[in-house]
């Protein structure tokens, strides 16, 4: 990793998910860095991000309380002015229904997130959407008590 012009020490810490995260101190007192900028992702509930806190040496050693509690303060400060964008992990499915099943349906899809139909009318009304991997099994539900023919894209 480059090092950035006089920085002393640039520590991380990244979550993907519950699961699978990593924070590095990079040089400073174990615990008093990464392990902090872990801290702040975890109050704000992130996944799939990094955060990188960038340190130069002033000269006046701040003693690990100090330097951790400067670790988390500037993590949080950052993670409060950043613009957070939510994006989820979704399934694609291509639905092909009557005009009567199409009318039950789309009252319903605004509980499954999804916003923009586009839907193309022909003999019948054709759908493509997506919706979010944490709703596909009642939105399976939904379109079986409905007896929706439905093709999944991906």
């Amino acid at each position: 990793m480059e090092r950035a012009y006089k920085a002393s020490h640039i520590c991380y810490a990244y979550q993907l998910d519950e699961k699978n995260f990593h924070y590095n101190d990079d040089g400073e007192p174990s615990g008093t860095a990464g392990q902090r900028i872990y801290s702040a992702l975890k109050i704000k509930n992130l996944l799939f991000v990094a955060l990188f806190v960038v340190r130069n040496f002033g000269g006046i050693k701040l003693g690990t309380g100090p330097l951790a509690k400067a670790y988390f303060d500037a993590s949080i400060n950052v993670l409060n002015k950043a613009e957070i964008v939510e994006k989820y992990f979704t399934k694609n499915f291509d639905i092909k229904l009557s005009y009567n099943q199409f009318e039950k349906l789309k009252k319903h899809l605004i509980e499954f997130s999804i916003d923009e139909l586009k839907p193309i009318y022909s003999d019948n009304v054709e759908l493509k959407i997506s919706v979010r991997e944490s709703l596909v099994k009642k939105f399976l539900s939904l379109i079986k008590e409905n007896n929706i023919n439905i093709h999944r894209l991906d």
